[in-house]
């Protein structure tokens, strides 16, 4: 029967074990000192502003399907999956121990491992392992396409227009965010903020409808005119 060798592997000097890697095992956190994560925390925040900036005015739905009724949608949804991400871009920064992207799932999900706690997740195969290691490659290639958005206003690109450019790069952006940061978000957390969403979604509808009765706000031809730019 084959032996397995349970020594532990010597170091150069040959005197005592070598020293564990950062990558050793799935489960271990990078090294991530105080400093770092102050550093990252800090440069998280510029990113935000960045993110802000770039993808204001911010309308999705519209930007795939210009239809009549769509910049509804936008109000309801455009928001808070911009602001999400914004929070999603603090928490990626946060993080010091290794997280896995699963694919979509609706067998029940599994259980994860995250900050040595078993938590229960809804997702599918592992697709990817997030290391905090990633983090600074992460930001600034993120960094350089938000300025791409942001501040490029040269000749067309493959016969796409500088706007055009900038939509794209949004939604890449906040892809990769929500991709990682709903991974690495508690479920705790993500049941409570869709408890508060649901909720304030409840009154943005009830104020629209309020707003289209006669006689409530909508009468007033200050807000139907207000209403009439927003849409277009």
């Amino acid at each position: 029967m084959a032996q397995v060798n349970t020594d532990e592997p010597k170091s150069s000097g040959g005197s005592g074990p070598a020293p564990a890697s950062a990558y050793s095992h799935p489960y271990r956190a990078n090294n991530v000192t105080s400093t770092d994560l102050i550093t990252r925390k800090g440069s998280s925040v510029i990113l935000m502003v960045l993110l802000y900036t770039a993808a204001t005015p911010f309308s999705p739905i519209t930007w795939f399907v210009d239809m009549p009724g769509t910049w509804m949608l936008d109000r309801l949804f455009a928001g808070f999956i911009l602001f999400i991400a914004i929070y999603f871009q603090w928490r990626i920064a946060s993080l010091t121990s290794v997280v896995y992207v699963h694919s979509p799932s609706v067998d029940g999900g599994r259980q994860t491992l995250r900050n040595g706690r078993l938590e229960a997740s809804g997702g599918g195969e592992i697709m990817y392992m997030w290391q905090p290691s990633n983090y600074w490659p992460f930001a600034l290639c993120e960094f350089f396409l938000l300025c791409v958005a942001e501040y490029y206003d040269g000749p067309f690109i493959f016969g796409y227009d500088s706007d055009f450019l900038r939509k794209a790069i949004i939604f890449v952006v906040l892809g990769g965010l929500w991709t990682i940061g709903w991974a690495a978000t508690p479920q705790g957390t993500k049941t409570w903020a869709w408890e508060q969403i649901k909720g304030l979604m409840f009154w943005m509808i009830l104020n629209e409808i309020m707003s289209s009765l006669p006689g409530g706000v909508g009468s007033n031809p200050r807000m139907r005119r207000a209403r009439q730019q927003r849409r277009f």
